[in-house]
C-alpha cells in the first residue's frame, strides 16, 4: 500500500486536475506557523486518517511557498489536520511519503485569511448526533443481514467493521461514539445542548452501567461542575481494566470462567486492552483467593489470621478487623511469640516480580488486638425515693412529737392557759401582737436527748392515733358528699 506503485495510482492525470491546483509531493509539505487553528489539531487524527486512506484526500490543502528560499518546500496553511492524518499515514505505512497531494497555492496574506475562513465556516456535526447516526446505521446493518451468518459477537464485530470501512474512520471511533448513543438520556441530552463535553461525555461513557453514570451526574450536578478528570477517578473504582492489580492477582480467564462479561477498552486509553464489566465478580475472586493467602501467611508467622487491605478505593483505606479487636501501629514485628497465637495481621496485593501481583505485608506494620473487657461495677440497688421521702418525714413527725413529750408539762404550773405548743407548719416569731390584743413571746425549752429518745414510742403510738382520726374524719367528710350527691340526683327519693 505504501509502495511507489500505489502512491502513482493515486495520481491523477492531468487532465483531471481541476483549475487552481497542482501536486506537490507530500515531503515537501511543512505545517505553515500562520494556521489559524491553534488548538484540537490532534484530536480525532486517527479517524480522518482512515477516512483518507479509504476515501482519498477529498478536500485539497492551501499552501504558500515556504520562505527563505527554500526551493520546492511548502507551507500548510490550512488543512493541518488533513496534513498531520497524510503523516500518520506514512508512519503507519499506508501512503508514500512522497505521495503527490492536491494543493491550492496562493499569497501568503491571502492563505491566512483562507485557512480562518475554513475553521470559521466549518460546523461540527454535534457528537450526540453522530453517535445516534452510528447506532442507526450499526442497526440497519443488522437488517441487511451484515454478519448473520455468523455468532452474536462475530455478527457485532463485523457490522462495526463495516461502518468502520464504509465512513473511513476506525472501528474504534465507532464502537467509541456507539457507546456514546447508549449513554444515561440525562447526559446524551446534555451533550447534545453542549452543557458537557466531549471529553466529559466520554469520561460517563468509560462505564456502560447506566445507573452508575447516573450516579455520578447526580453527585456532579450537586457539586456545581462536571469535569472529565472528576467524572473519571469518580467512576474508576466502578470498573477494572486488564493492568489493574486485582485483575493481574487472579487473571481474566479466572474472571471469565466465573461468568464475567469483557469488552474492548475505548476510553481509558489502552487501544488493544479489556475492561472487565463485573466488578462484584473480580471482588469476590480476590476476596476470597486473598483470605485464604492471608490465613496461610499469617499462620506461617505465628499469628491467628491475616487480614487483607482493601485493594480498591482510597489508600488510606483500612483492612476490616472483626468486631472485639483493635489496632496497634507499628505492633506486628515488636509482638512477643508468646501474644501472636492471638493477634491478627495485614496483609495488601503488591506489585512483584515479572508483573506478578503478590499478598505482602502492609507497609506501617499494623497488628489487630483484642480487646480486654472492662470488669463490670456491682449495680447498686434501686432506691424507691418516694418510700423514703415518706419514712423520713414519718421519722421527722415522730422525734418532733417526742420533744414536746419530753418538754416540762405545762399542766399545773404557771404556763397552763398562757402557753401552747405551735403547729410545724409556720415559723414563730420572737414577738406576735395579734389584731385583738393579744400578744405572743416566744420561749425556747431546753431537753435532754436522752429524754427525747425514750419518749420516741409514745411519740410513735401517738402518731399513729392522729392519722387513724384523721382518716375517720376523712372518711365521714366523703359519706356526707356522697350522701348529698345522691340527694341531688334523685330529689324525689324515688330511687331504687
Amino acid at each position: 500500500m505504501g509502495s511507489k506503485s500505489a502512491a502513482a495510482r493515486k495520481q491523477p492525470e492531468p487532465a483531471e486536475v481541476p483549475a487552481g491546483i497542482i501536486y506537490i509531493p507530500l515531503n515537501k509539505l511543512l505545517l505553515s506557523p500562520g494556521n489559524v487553528r491553534k488548538t484540537g489539531g490532534d484530536e480525532d487524527i486517527e479517524s480522518l486518517a482512515a477516512s483518507i486512506h479509504a476515501r482519498g484526500l477529498i478536500h485539497n490543502l492551501v499552501v504558500t511557498a515556504a520562505p527563505g528560499g527554500q526551493a520546492g518546500l511548502y507551507e500548510v496553511d490550512a488543512g493541518g489536520r488533513r496534513w498531520r492524518a497524510l503523516q500518520l499515514l506514512v508512519m503507519q505505512r499506508k501512503i508514500a511519503r512522497n505521495m503527490p497531494i492536491a494543493c491550492k497555492v496562493e499569497e501568503r496574506d491571502q492563505a491566512t485569511e483562507t485557512s480562518l475562513a475554513e475553521n470559521i465556516d466549518r460546523i461540527m456535526m454535534n457528537p450526540a448526533d453522530e453517535a445516534e447516526a452510528y447506532a442507526t446505521i450499526v442497526a440497519r446493518y443488522a437488517e441487511q443481514w451484515v454478519g448473520g451468518d455468523l455468532d452474536a459477537r462475530g455478527a457485532e464485530n463485523e457490522r462495526i467493521a463495516h461502518c468502520a470501512r464504509r465512513f473511513g474512520v476506525t472501528e474504534r471511533h465507532v464502537r467509541q461514539r456507539l457507546r456514546l448513543a447508549d449513554l444515561a438520556p440525562e447526559i446524551l441530552t446534555a451533550l447534545r445542548e453542549n452543557l458537557i463535553s466531549l471529553d466529559v461525555a466520554r469520561a460517563y461513557a468509560s462505564v456502560s452501567d447506566r445507573s452508575m453514570q447516573l450516579q455520578v451526574w447526580k453527585q456532579e450536578k450537586q457539586r456545581g461542575g462536571n469535569d472529565a478528570k472528576t467524572v473519571r477517578d469518580k467512576l474508576a473504582g466502578r470498573i477494572y481494566t486488564t493492568d489493574h492489580r486485582a485483575v493481574r492477582y487472579i487473571g481474566v480467564e479466572a474472571y471469565e470462567e466465573a461468568g464475567g462479561r469483557v469488552e474492548p477498552d475505548l476510553f481509558f486509553g489502552a487501544e488493544d486492552g479489556l475492561v472487565l464489566l463485573d466488578p462484584s465478580i473480580v471482588d469476590r475472586l480476590v476476596a476470597t483467593k486473598a483470605a485464604e493467602q492471608a490465613h496461610r501467611l499469617a499462620q506461617e508467622e505465628g499469628f491467628l489470621d491475616g487480614l487483607v487491605k482493601p485493594w480498591s478505593g482510597p489508600s488510606y483505606a483500612e483492612p476490616k478487623a472483626p468486631e472485639g479487636y483493635v489496632r496497634q501501629f507499628s505492633a506486628k514485628t515488636s509482638m512477643p511469640e508468646e501474644k501472636r497465637g492471638a493477634a491478627l495481621v495485614a496483609y495488601q496485593l503488591a506489585d512483584g516480580e515479572d508483573d506478578t501481583v503478590i499478598l505482602s505485608p502492609v507497609e506501617y506494620d499494623p497488628a489487630w488486638v483484642k480487646i480486654e473487657p472492662k470488669p463490670v461495677p456491682p449495680t447498686a440497688p434501686a432506691i424507691d425515693w418516694a418510700a423514703r421521702h415518706e419514712a423520713d418525714y414519718r421519722a421527722a413527725q415522730i422525734r418532733w412529737r417526742a420533744m414536746r413529750i419530753a418538754a416540762p408539762p405545762l399542766t399545773g404550773s404557771a404556763w397552763e392557759g398562757r402557753a401552747f405548743w405551735p403547729s410545724d407548719l409556720y415559723h414563730v416569731s420572737p414577738f406576735v401582737e395579734r389584731d385583738d390584743g393579744t400578744i405572743l413571746v416566744a420561749l425556747m425549752v431546753q431537753v435532754d436527748k436522752a429524754d427525747v429518745d425514750a419518749a420516741l414510742a409514745e411519740a410513735e403510738a401517738r402518731y399513729d392515733r392522729e392519722l387513724a382520726e384523721a382518716a375517720e374524719e376523712q372518711a365521714a367528710l366523703d359519706a356526707e358528699a356522697d350522701a348529698k350527691t345522691d340527694a341531688e340526683a334523685d330529689p324525689e327519693g324515688e330511687g331504687a
